[in-house]
């Protein structure tokens, strides 16, 4: 059987006004337990991969994430004068690969 566990912890940033694309905004954490204690780090079996999941366009246009490492990142630059904004988003974490058999 496989199995992998997302921690979530209410992942909360704050990001300058003035940030420009590229700009590292947070990275989400999650291991496959199919990995825990395995020597053999990033064994097939214990690959993740990451996506950010919105149904609004302003945030797809305006972060990325790295599917193999978690790392969000800014797609653009932000120019704000002084306004607050929130983003809020749905990240989605699964197995890279399928469960190999291992007897």
């Amino acid at each position: 059987m496989c199995y992998f566990m997302i921690i979530i912890t209410g992942y909360s940033a704050t990001i300058r006004s003035n940030s420009t694309a590229g700009a590292a905004v947070i990275r989400a954490s999650a291991f496959d337990m199919d990995g825990v204690g395995n020597v053999q780090k990033n064994s097939q079996n214990s690959l993740l991969s990451y996506s950010i999941f919105s149904e609004k366009d302003e945030v797809l246009n305006t972060f990325t994430i790295d599917n193999s490492t978690g790392k969000i990142t800014l797609v653009r630059d932000l120019v704000r004068n002084g306004e607050s904004l929130t983003f809020s988003t749905i990240l989605e974490i699964l197995e890279k690969n399928k469960c190999i058999n291992n007897g």
